[in-house]
């Protein structure tokens, strides 16, 4: 993880504090996909076969607006078919995370993640985990 400079900003703090509750969460997809990462998108996806495109598409740009919006955090999101919705940013405490678990429905359990998020990087690199893809 790249450490903070006097220029960078940090987002998160700026947006409305995630919750469990279904009210609460921030989808990714509802994010707004900033402009400096759409080259970096489209070049990926040109890349993809066609039938895998729109997946593949829906995953970077969720990867990049977690880096944008919540670099520099522990996340704590749920999985879901429909994408990821971010329920928690730091501040779980020891055992924080099975009581995080506990707030949610029992459907929704086996869905939650929780990850370090590096932050956007400014030359606009993709996260390593899309390098040789």
């Amino acid at each position: 993880m790249s450490v903070p400079t006097s220029s960078d900003k940090d987002r998160a703090a700026s947006m409305p504090k995630p919750s469990p509750t279904p009210e609460g969460r921030i989808w990714l997809r509802d994010l707004p996909v900033p402009a400096e990462m759409l080259p970096y998108i489209e070049d990926y996806c040109k890349g993809c076969w066609f039938w895998e495109r729109a997946k593949r598409r829906r995953r970077i740009e969720e990867d990049l607006k977690l880096q944008y919006y919540f670099g520099g955090h522990e996340v704590y999101y749920l999985a879901t078919p429909k994408g990821r919705a971010v329920i928690q940013v730091d501040n779980v405490e020891e055992g924080g995370y099975h009581r995080l678990r506990d707030q949610l429905p029992v459907e929704e359990r086996d869905q939650l993640r929780s990850r370090p998020v590096e932050r956007w990087n400014a030359e606009g690199r993709l996260p390593s985990s899309y390098q040789g893809l």
